[in-house]
């Protein structure tokens, strides 16, 4: 279940780095609604799957 939470943070802080990468690539001017529309969707997901993880985990094991 830890594994679980790792794996959480490190693809949330992957979507961080593209959008700080995005926002401080010198030929664009921040941040465009798109990604930001992405990032924060992204982010939503992340933390509502955190929260609720016990349901993901006994739907993966009902499954195998």
């Amino acid at each position: 279940m830890a594994l679980y939470n790792i794996g959480a943070v490190g693809l949330l802080l992957n979507v961080l780095s593209c959008s700080a990468v995005n926002h401080y690539h010198p030929p664009s001017a921040g941040l465009s609604l798109a990604m930001l529309l992405y990032t924060l969707m992204f982010c939503w997901f992340l933390i509502d799957y955190v929260m609720f993880e016990k349901v993901h985990l006994y739907t993966y094991g009902t499954v195998l």
